[in-house]
């Protein structure tokens, strides 16, 4: 799937991954394997020897993050990684010449990421380092992040590689990097108060780059410590930007910081040395056909970059693949994604939170959802256990529950709930489930019982970094009566410009 922006628009919920400016050779046509690993499921066009030995530094690079990053809370869905060779694959999505895209959305956690061989090993995996450090940061506290930070820290640590002992060096310059970064306290505030990441490429460029910098600076230099640490508390705690921005100090101390880094008068790397750990087991098989055909369009609709046009693609593709549930479910996705823009265009909440008629803004001309009915439902008749299939034909059930004219659904309800509640048992695994099922109650105009209230919070709890689960439970909390947890939440959403007003109104009424 930023963060992961920023999200640009289209990367709202998806976030934006490091800028790689270099296009890669053309994508052979065979080869592709899956790989699956203690944390991450990876797909990759290359050898499996290759593939094995990638998901190896992968799993290191985890328990690196793991060792210096203490977190609250632990991914348990794993992250899904497509490797890419062709740089224009991945911009094309976001009309950004970027390494790749990363983030977490209430159906999967995932990134498309650059892959190019033909490069020294540790600038290779500046794309891949910057996204698995992206998803981890994301799910691993409870607070969210200033948009700045969710770029910068996992900036900093895509340089990281291996030394002759094996140890990983932290620190190092972005030898990428075509512009030296220059500092100044007027520039580094408006890198702190940015609200949107840049659309244009050459502001995009440098606000990457000075957030990388400065987080740099702030994680690495003992003059600076404990600031970083500072600011996050102020800015989740709902403060103002510019009283978080405070907490970093003098700007211009800062700024000459970095400059001097830029001109290497201070070379200061860390070196960090891995606790000991066990082998993973990693399975690797050979890609189907469908799974293959599948990469691209999937990522188009989880950016939705264009829906109406990924729906095509993929119509054509499940007439050709009449058998693959996984084909028919990620058109169904693409439809019913097209469903929810029309009906409240660019909404980040899904429905989640409040009864329908509070966040869902429903339009006489929606975009019907007959081709997403059709289509799930060919999925579960090719595959009746396939867990993102029936989270989508309860999802459109719901929704139409919802628009119906009827006095009592009361049946219906109950119906969705009995297609939602084997998989929301295991909310930490099928977060969009546990969700649903709360939803399911509120929509129905009855109050949610205890135990789906849990199943929201183990979901949420899991699963952090998707900001409408965050918002759905810190409401729930409110209606329980947990005031204090449910101010805690949604104070650290205040400065999060997508759910701002949302959790004010929810705060003024707690």
């Amino acid at each position: 799937m930023p963060a992961l922006p920023a999200y640009v628009k289209p990367m709202r919920i998806l976030a934006l991954l490091l800028a790689c400016l270099v296009l890669a050779a053309p994508a052979r046509a065979d080869d592709w394997h899956r790989a699956e690993s203690e944390n991450y499921v990876v797909h990759a066009q290359m050898r499996p020897e290759n593939l094995r030995d990638i998901v190896r530094l992968m799993e290191d690079f985890h328990r690196l993050l793991q060792t210096l990053l203490p977190t609250q809370t632990q991914r348990q869905r794993k992250a899904r990684i497509w490797l890419e060779e062709d740089a224009r694959k991945i911009s094309e999505l976001v009309s950004l010449r970027i390494g790749g895209i990363s983030g977490a959305k209430p159906d999967m956690a995932a990134a498309y990421v650059l892959d190019d061989p033909s490069r020294e090993r540790h600038v290779r995996h500046y794309p891949l380092f910057f996204s698995q450090a992206h998803l981890f940061i994301g799910d691993a506290y409870f607070r969210s992040h200033a948009p700045w930070v969710a770029i910068g820290v996992p900036a900093f640590f895509k340089t990281a590689y291996r030394g002759e002992d094996e140890h990983f060096i932290l620190g190092a310059p972005d030898v990428l990097q075509r512009e030296p970064t220059r500092a100044s306290a007027k520039n580094l505030a408006e890198l702190i108060l940015l609200e949107s990441w840049p659309d244009r490429q050459r502001a995009f460029a440098r606000a990457n780059a000075l957030a990388r910098a400065t987080a740099t600076v702030l994680l690495i230099d003992p003059a600076f410590s404990g600031r970083l640490e500072a600011y996050l508390a102020s800015w989740t705690a709902g403060r103002s930007p510019e009283a978080a921005m405070a907490e970093l100090g003098d700007l211009e101390a800062l700024a000459d910081a970095i400059d001097a880094r830029a001109r290497e008068r201070t070379k200061a790397l860390r070196q960090v040395a891995l606790p000991p750990g066990t082998e993973a087991g990693i399975v690797i098989r050979a890609m189907t056909r469908d799974e293959i055909d599948l990469v691209h369009p999937r990522m188009e609709r989880l950016a939705e970059t264009d829906l109406e046009r990924t729906a095509r693609r993929l119509a054509r593709l499940a007439e050709r693949h009449r058998e693959s549930a996984a084909t028919w479910y990620e058109y169904a996705a693409t439809e019913f994604a097209r469903v929810r823009d029309s009906r409240n265009p660019g909404s980040v909440f899904r429905g989640f939170g409040f009864p329908n008629g509070e966040t869902l803004l429903v339009v006489a001309d929606s975009h019907p959802d007959a081709e997403a009915w059709r289509a799930v439902n060919r999925a579960l008749e090719l595959d009746p256990d396939h867990p993102a299939a029936r989270m989508l034909k309860a999802e459109i059930l719901l929704g139409r529950l919802v628009r119906s004219a009827q006095d009592d659904e009361n049946e219906g309800f109950e119906a969705v709930r009995a297609m939602l509640a084997p998989l929301a048992r295991e909310a930490e695994l099928h977060p969009l489930a546990a969700a649903l099922h709360y939803q399911s109650f509120l929509e129905q105009g009855i109050a949610p019982p205890a135990d789906a209230v849990d199943l929201l919070g183990r979901a949420f709890i899991a699963n952090p970094s998707v900001g409408a689960f965050r918002y759905a439970y810190a409401v729930a909390l409110s209606r329980a009566g947990q005031r204090d947890a449910a101010r805690t939440l949604l104070s650290s959403m205040l400065n999060a410009p997508d759910y701002r007003d949302a959790a004010q109104r929810a705060l003024d009424a707690n």
